[in-house]
């Protein structure tokens, strides 16, 4: 649909000859435009996003792609640019140089096999960060993280207590390290925000490591992290299913730490989380502009 790909005003539709290119070589080579047909679309209702069907010619599904041409060669614009960014950091990466990728899973809710009707109203959920990290020379391979608490939030406290606790996993496993560059998608209440920054210089002071972030375009953070939460999860929900009890994160890391090797489970206390937030409501208050 563009000349070429790679060139940024083609993807984003700028010159004459990439805006005509879906009407010479689409719309122009359709044989029946009167053909009936049905098609399935993603589309808003109530506030929600539903897969609708819809029935209709073959120029009007073809004139509905075309409003969507825009959005979708941008979208995969930004996400070649992005992939190539990111394996671009990952090879380049020397002896002393890690990079992670960081994110939440989705909440586990906890369950029992033989649990009564009434349990099902009052479930409690544990939050699971994720990471994944490469080391220099390190290729493809490298180490799965997955640190499991009773809190729920995915806040800047939880967030900074958890890379607190991976920056010393690492430096522990690699004590030579002096760079470490992080990949995180932007929600503004995890990760992309001041607090974030600001608390790596202390890190920075703290480990006497490099710290540098980058954040991925929305709708462009998929990646390995995502099946570490999901592995887990589905470990701890296979030996519940065959009668295990599960009622707790420290259950939980236990289950998991039995089952699997290749990811590295800690539990994290809610201590732990006290603490970094009062840390923090103190460098924000005599240390940092508001």
């Amino acid at each position: 649909m563009v000349c070429d790909e790679n060139d940024e005003h083609c993807m984003k539709l700028c010159s004459h000859s990439c805006k005509s290119n879906f009407t010479r070589k689409v719309m122009q080579k359709i044989m029946n435009k009167a053909k009936v047909m049905s098609w399935y679309q993603w589309t808003i209702v109530g506030g929600r996003v539903e897969r609708k069907h819809f029935s209709g010619t073959v120029i009007q599904c073809v004139k509905q792609l075309q409003k969507k041409k825009t959005q979708y060669l941008w979208h995969v614009f930004v996400k070649q640019k992005q992939s190539g960014y990111f394996d671009h950091i990952k090879e380049n990466a020397d002896d002393t140089t890690v990079v992670y990728q960081v994110d939440y899973a989705e909440n586990y809710t906890l369950q029992d096999q033989d649990q009564i009707q009434s349990a099902h109203w009052s479930k409690k959920q544990l939050s699971i960060s994720t990471a994944y990290t490469w080391m220099g020379d390190s290729g493809e391979d490298g180490y799965s993280f997955g640190f499991v608490s009773n809190s729920k939030k995915h806040d800047k406290f939880t967030v900074i207590t958890c890379l607190e606790i991976l920056v010393q996993e690492r430096t522990a496993l690699m004590p030579d390290v002096d760079q470490i560059i992080f990949f995180s998608d932007g929600a503004a209440s995890q990760c992309k925000n001041r607090y974030i920054i600001q608390y790596l210089t202390n890190m920075m002071d703290k480990f006497d490591i490099e710290f540098s972030w980058n954040y991925f375009s929305s709708l462009h953070g998929k990646g390995v992290v995502d099946s570490i939460g999901s592995a887990l999860k589905r470990l701890v929900w296979i030996d519940v299913m065959a009668g295990a009890r599960c009622s707790s994160a420290k259950e939980f890391v236990n289950i998991c730490k039995r089952k699997t090797k290749t990811i590295i489970v800690g539990l994290v206390q809610q201590a732990q989380f006290d603490t970094i937030e009062a840390l923090l409501k103190l460098f924000s208050k005599y240390c940092w502009c508001t």
